[in-house]
């Protein structure tokens, strides 16, 4: 046992040159595992992933154990592209044609970041860029938007228990407002919300758990998001929201 520990904290040592630490890995301090925990409690039977990027969070509950139907959106072309290949060796993981959700139909032109995952609709504020500067935008790209009351309105929709997790850096209010004849359907929602505004005009936490309400959802579960590593101040936070009528 002794020898452990010093072997442990040899290696500490060396991985803080690095900014890593050895530790051991416990599935109930990790967020996805309970994510997937509630997924199956609710017997969720289809994922909208909405906001996916290359799609991170789809590859995530799959590998904790979520394997019901996943439907990922992802509007930029060139990120869509390579979500398409990372998806392909999922059967339960199905990518829909480039596109992004809203408050009503149409197009918008959405700012493309250098990383990507910080691509909004909205414009950025500087404290955001300060803390990850390749959140700065490098161009801009005319998407399609669609609506989650047009898009769950289709019938093979109507009798699946659904749960939304939308990750639109600061867009969350826009897609809840599209869905407002249908969320009554819909079993749980995610959203990533701001704490201290990272995106111009993007609605805080406080708003989205109002707006939620009013739409019959309670706070599940909450989880830190963007942090500024310097001084330990959360930007951003997961909040999950379950149906009132579920609980």
């Amino acid at each position: 046992m002794i020898i452990k520990e010093l072997f442990k904290i040899t290696i500490n040592k060396f991985l803080k040159l690095f900014n890593l630490q050895l530790s051991r890995i416990t599935l109930s301090n990790n967020f996805y595992y309970h994510i997937v925990r509630t997924l199956n409690n609710y017997n969720i039977e289809l994922v909208l992933d909405i906001g996916a990027n290359k799609g991170q969070f789809a590859k995530k509950i799959i590998q904790y154990g979520y394997n019901k139907e996943i439907l990922s959106f992802e509007p930029i072309k060139s990120v869509h592209k390579q979500l398409l290949i990372n998806s392909e060796k999922y059967q339960n993981w199905k990518i829909y044609k480039s596109s992004a959700f809203g408050k009503n139909v149409g197009r918008k032109k959405i700012n493309i970041s250098k990383n990507t995952v910080s691509s909004s609709f909205l414009k950025i504020n500087k404290n955001h860029l300060d803390i990850e500067p390749n959140a700065e935008f490098v161009g801009k790209e005319n998407v399609k938007l669609l609506t989650l009351n047009n898009f769950l309105k289709k019938k093979k929709f109507r009798s699946k228990k659904i749960f939304i997790k939308i990750d639109t850096q600061g867009y969350e209010k826009n897609i809840i407002l599209g869905g407002n004849k249908v969320l009554n359907k819909v079993t749980g929602i995610m959203i990533e919300t701001a704490i201290a505004k990272v995106y111009k005009s993007e609605a805080i936490y406080l708003d989205m758990i109002k707006l939620l309400k009013r739409f019959g959802f309670k706070v599940w579960s909450i989880e830190r998001g963007f942090t500024n590593k310097k001084t330990g101040q959360v930007l951003q936070m997961d909040i999950i929201f379950i149906n009132k009528n579920e609980l």
